[in-house]
């Protein structure tokens, strides 16, 4: 049975009502979002805003400032999130837009 805290389970279905697809069951994530494009990064911190394939804009800490590295605003992407909604994977699955 897969377990997900609270705050998981809600941005999952949030991000499913506002259009990218989420994978629950994936085995090292809590979540899984595909079809989402990177609006601005901020490696200090750091952290990245996506925006939905619906258009809708969110802003994510991501677990270490490596995940980065090659990635440019405009580039699509599918990212995983940790039980703390961190980003946990990176992987480009698009040229930038």
């Amino acid at each position: 049975m897969n377990h997900m805290s609270a705050p998981a389970i809600g941005l999952a279905l949030w991000m499913f009502a506002m259009g990218a697809a989420v994978d629950t069951h994936a085995a090292s994530a809590m979540a899984t979002l595909t079809q989402v494009t990177i609006q601005s990064m901020n490696q200090d911190k750091p952290q990245i805003t996506i925006r939905t394939v619906k258009g809708d804009r969110f802003t994510l800490v991501v677990a270490s400032p490596k995940l980065l590295e090659g990635v440019h605003e405009g580039d699509t992407c599918t990212l995983e999130l940790d039980a703390d909604d961190r980003v946990i994977t990176l992987v480009k699955t698009g040229l930038e837009q």
